[in-house]
């Protein structure tokens, strides 16, 4: 399959796009856009919306990283310590209050930015909705519906298995709660 970009024909990455044109469309939300940007331009743009930050989310154009004291660093990690929030403290990481910290170009507000513990990163992405588990998830094969129906299923797990098109360890972690443990949890509650 060749890339739906007109007059292109290599190979589709993802999306029906090349890795090229995936890839600008990933960074400028199209596959055709091509920004060149001067050196040293978006660390300009960063210390310009810090200094104007105000409530709603600021993004700046481009990549993820920007050159920063001599290293690649993530623009919202630079967007902190330009704020005067300092450096990434060992062991914290970049929380977003506002819920942008998983987009392309995500938020670089600092206002809206926080070092916090992985435990209240993930908080803070159950919170805002953006978890990919269960049917958001794109490697699963199996639908709340069916993960439900196997739950209330008293057959052997080989049978329900083959039913489904899983592996029969499967069942058996779906049973355990081990996997969809959200709905086993739910299941368990009512």
């Amino acid at each position: 399959m060749t890339c739906s970009v007109e007059g292109c024909s290599q190979e589709v990455l993802s999306r029906n796009y090349c890795t090229e044109h995936y890839t600008q469309w990933h960074n400028h939300g199209d596959p055709t856009k091509r920004v060149y940007r001067r050196r040293g331009q978006t660390l300009r743009d960063l210390q310009d919306l810090v200094s104007t930050a105000g409530d709603e989310c600021q993004f700046t154009p481009s990549g993820a990283t920007v050159t920063f004291q001599g290293r690649k660093r993530l623009k919202h990690h630079v967007a902190m310590i330009l704020a005067g929030l300092g450096d990434r403290p060992p062991g914290l990481e970049a929380c977003h209050s506002c819920g942008n910290g998983d987009r392309p170009g995500q938020c670089v507000n600092w206002r809206h930015l926080r070092w916090d513990t992985s435990k209240a990163n993930s908080e803070d992405i159950r919170r805002h909705g953006r978890v990919n588990r269960g049917e958001r998830n794109g490697a699963r094969k199996l639908t709340e519906v069916q993960v439900l129906q196997i739950l209330d299923d008293g057959r052997p797990q080989h049978q329900i298995a083959a039913e489904h098109g899983v592996d029969r360890r499967t069942i058996g972690l779906i049973k355990r709660g081990v996997l969809w443990g959200y709905l086993h949890e739910q299941k368990v509650q009512l």
